[in-house]
């Protein structure tokens, strides 16, 4: 069992002119984002570090400015508001920088979202682990929602939970992106780029309606490799009916390797590794 701690009072471990650092894509902790939200009058120029994908950013409403202010590695529909009110800025970098960045940074906090513990008082980070470790071992303080329905995935997103200040308790559905459906134009495109793609080649693929034309089209190719920054639904029905091996890469054979997932309802347990 892990100690957990009311979730107003995790929330008041943030320094008010402090700096947080929340997970990428579909890692963000949405109960503790709630919380943090209610309790924003507490705050004066909190700045807040995140890459969002299929989250809310409720945190991001201009009404909110002069409590936080939002650095985006990754901008979505849901920031634009808010760097049109000065309240949220772009910070452009390769991904492969951000770890280092917020090592540099420093930050105050880092929030995570995690499963609940294994026998050996273990977590896994889940969907999202590309620069959450690097926070995570950046921060002052790490604040861990614990979702139940958030999947396991193992190699470098299973952390001891001693490396964890305070635990809260979350439930419900995690942050899902929906599969975006190809129209008559994208699958027309997806069939030629297919007919481009060889026997035992290692794939990389992009987001949405046309990244999923285009891994759907690759049903009648042989022994495929993933080795991508997004898996898209799509790329599961191709592990699944045996198109994609990793026999034939030249690093992690026989695993899948993704930079983050984005979440579905359909997700079932998948070779894959994850950084």
């Amino acid at each position: 069992m892990i100690p957990y701690t009311p979730i107003d009072q995790a929330i008041a471990q943030i320094p008010k002119s402090g700096t947080v650092v929340l997970p990428g894509l579909s890692g963000e902790p949405l109960h503790l984002l709630d919380a943090l939200v209610s309790d924003r009058e507490r705050f004066t120029g909190l700045t807040i570090y995140h890459m969002p994908l299929a989250t809310p950013c409720h945190y991001a409403n201009p009404l909110y400015k002069e409590h936080f202010q939002i650095r985006s590695f990754l901008l979505n529909g849901q920031v634009k508001e808010a760097v049109k009110q000065n309240m949220a800025e772009y910070v452009p970098m390769n991904l492969s920088n951000v770890p280092g960045y917020i090592e540099t940074l420093q930050p105050d906090v880092a929030f995570i979202m995690c499963t609940e513990p294994n026998a050996e008082r273990h977590v896994s980070l889940g969907v999202s682990c590309d620069y959450t470790l690097a926070a995570l071992w950046a921060a002052d303080v790490v604040i861990a929602e614990v979702n139940p329905s958030l999947p396991w995935t193992d190699g470098a997103p299973v952390i001891s939970t001693e490396e964890i200040n305070y635990f809260v308790k979350g439930e419900g559905q995690l942050n899902e992106l929906s599969a975006a459906v190809p129209g008559e134009l994208e699958q027309q495109i997806a069939t030629h780029v297919a007919a481009l793609v060889p026997d035992k080649a290692t794939i990389q693929v992009g987001i949405g309606s046309l990244a999923n034309a285009v891994v759907a089209s690759l049903h009648d190719k042989q022994e495929l490799g993933v080795h991508t920054g997004t898996f898209p639904e799509a790329m599961i029905q191709l592990i699944n009916d045996g198109v994609v091996t990793n026999e034939h890469k030249e690093v992690d054979q026989a695993k899948s390797w993704p930079r983050a997932s984005s979440v579905q309802r359909n997700c079932t347990p998948l070779p894959i590794a994850i950084p």
